[in-house]
């Protein structure tokens, strides 16, 4: 295993043919084949400290990717507004927090990860945490469609209103003739356990990914 601290070297440079097949006497990989931490990092490092995956390979002598290059691309996929960093692996696409966890862990999340302050393509590995469904509900930007700056509050009728989902029921806060439901909202979101992050703004940009990868 290499060291935590050796962010891209030893650096290798490698035929697409070997990239693609195992190195080491195991059975040979398809694209169905779960990805072990053994090959994650023969073919990546991690820093925890900054959260950046580096390939440690060339996937091809023709490959734009180099030894120590960043791993992979940012996209804000069409079903979340957060935009995660992708990562492709002997012809698979990973989300880079799941990596960094196999690397550092040496095993798969059980779960979701969640990212703690809300940035998902902050992958250091005291920002990534193992979730359930509800927790990552729970630590969610706003829509792109609030009006009013903070989610769950809106004009009704001449007032404000707040309402908020606790494992899908729909909880309403009251009116109000300010904007103090913003905060009847955040206390609510204390109350039931939300992240100090939710509602946080959304990030619509999305970048496309580049020709490559190791495969």
């Amino acid at each position: 295993m290499p060291s935590i601290t050796d962010i891209c070297a030893p650096a290798q440079t490698l035929t697409s043919a070997t990239v693609a097949g195992p190195v080491t006497q195991t059975a040979t990989r398809t694209k169905t084949a779960r990805l072990t931490a053994e090959r994650a990092r023969e073919v990546l490092s991690y820093d925890p400290e900054t959260g950046v995956l580096r390939w440690r390979i060339r996937s091809s002598l023709y490959s734009p990717i180099s030894p120590c290059d960043e791993a992979g691309w940012v996209q804000a996929e069409p079903r979340h507004r957060t935009p995660y960093r992708q990562i492709k692996v002997d012809g698979a696409t990973y989300r880079a927090h799941r990596l960094a966890w196999l690397w550092h862990y040496g095993v798969w999340p059980d779960g979701e990860i969640d990212h703690v302050n809300g940035d998902g393509t902050d992958n250091r590995i005291s920002n990534i945490r193992e979730a359930t469904s509800t927790d990552n509900a729970r630590n969610k930007p706003r829509q792109l469609n609030n009006a009013s700056g903070v989610t769950g509050v809106y004009w009704r009728e001449g007032k404000w209103a707040a309402h908020i989902r606790v494992d899908r029921r729909l909880v309403h806060l009251g009116r109000f003739s300010t904007f103090a439901a913003a905060a009847a909202r955040k206390d609510a979101e204390r109350l039931y356990g939300f992240a100090k992050h939710h509602g946080r703004a959304s990030n619509p940009n999305e970048l496309a990914p580049p020709a490559g990868g190791a495969s």
